[in-house]
């Protein structure tokens, strides 16, 4: 059980993370299912946490970032962490370094900076497939996936090169909210990578590319048929490439996972959730950014010595990870260890 204690800012029905809920009276308390792994406190001595209970992209303005100042010295005097959340892709700067910040979308090379998964609103084997969970055999074992959106288009490459820009000058001249922008064009990466990756004479490449974000909708049919199409490319192919979005994280990684298959990831100094006690190591390939080139190669690395019974029992030991680390209640129990281990080791 982990005592946080929230305060009593004036939060503005700003949405809040899953642990919490707004009460009848407008107060915050902790939501059904976090119950079991929380408990508000209303002495910040008494707390293991203090939690900003809304998003930091609702606390960039000056009220806003007193509000976090005065948590950090409350924190300081008290002797306690104090954390915020963020909900953006590009991380929001909390103003302090004694903050830590729980986010989809961490950099292994900063500090205090905690992954947490990105939230998918439903089974997709649930929704598209009844139901019907089925591993893959070995013979679809050199089949590399991707289904979304990625382009070489010089018009998008400049649209989100100017866009990004803009970004890191205001970050450089101290007026953005932003913590960090690393420079990374990930529509024109995804496309030159995977071009490259398609002339590989060893590997099986099932690649559906589109121009635009879930294929630019246009209707609720077309919308539902994109992400059909999305879902059933990663059922059919063992292994499902993975590369960030604007965002540090893939939502394709969590994708894949839950539909029981194994995720390819480009690592981007990207961090995963709960690596201190998920063993990635056993149920993915990671390659290094620098080595993206040579997603074949590390994929036969990991297939040597597997068998169809070992593959069969990772794609299992994937889906199984999503269900119990990455939905809830599973996920808020995993949190609240997370928060409980950082505590204990400050």
């Amino acid at each position: 059980m982990v005592k946080l204690f929230i305060g009593e800012g004036d939060f503005k029905s700003n949405p809040l993370f899953e642990i919490f809920q707004y009460e009848e009276n407008g107060s915050i308390g902790i939501s059904p299912l976090a119950k079991p792994f929380f408990r508000k406190v209303e002495e910040a001595q008494d707390a293991d946490w203090l939690l900003m209970p809304v998003f930091i992209t609702s606390l960039t303005s000056p009220k806003g970032q007193e509000l976090i100042k005065e948590f950090v010295n409350l924190g300081k005097k008290c002797q306690k962490p104090v954390g915020v959340f963020s909900n953006s892709d590009y991380l929001t700067d909390p103003g302090s370094k004694d903050v830590w910040i729980f986010s989809p979308g961490t950099y292994r090379s900063i500090q205090n900076l905690v992954e947490l998964p990105a939230v998918i609103p439903f089974d997709p084997v649930e929704k598209w497939f009844k139901g019907d969970w089925r591993p893959l055999d070995k013979s679809k074992s050199n089949s590399l996936g991707f289904c979304g959106q990625a382009t070489l288009h010089p018009l998008k490459a400049l649209k989100d090169y100017l866009k990004l820009s803009q970004v890191r000058k205001e970050i450089d001249r101290g007026i953005s909210p932003f913590l960090y922008v690393p420079f990374f064009l990930p529509v024109w990466e995804r496309g030159r990578l995977l071009k490259n990756l398609s002339k590989h004479k060893s590997l099986k490449t099932d690649f559906v590319l589109r121009q635009k974000y879930r294929g630019g909708y246009g209707s609720e049919e077309h919308a539902i048929k994109t992400e059909r199409e999305f879902f059933e490319n990663i059922e059919k192919n063992l292994f499902t490439l993975c590369l960030r979005g604007s965002g540090n994280y893939s939502v394709r990684f969590y994708q894949t996972l839950a539909m029981g298959r194994i995720p390819v990831l480009i690592d981007t100094d990207s961090n995963l959730p709960y690596e201190d006690v998920i063993p990635y190591q056993d149920l993915i390939v990671k390659v290094p950014y620098s080595e993206r080139t040579e997603v074949g190669s590390a994929i036969q690395k990991f297939l040597e010595g597997k068998s169809d019974e070992d593959l069969q029992k990772i794609q299992s030991k994937c889906r199984q990870v999503w269900k119990d680390a990455f939905q809830p209640p599973g996920s808020l129990e995993f949190f609240a260890k997370k928060l409980n281990r950082i505590a204990l080791n400050k």
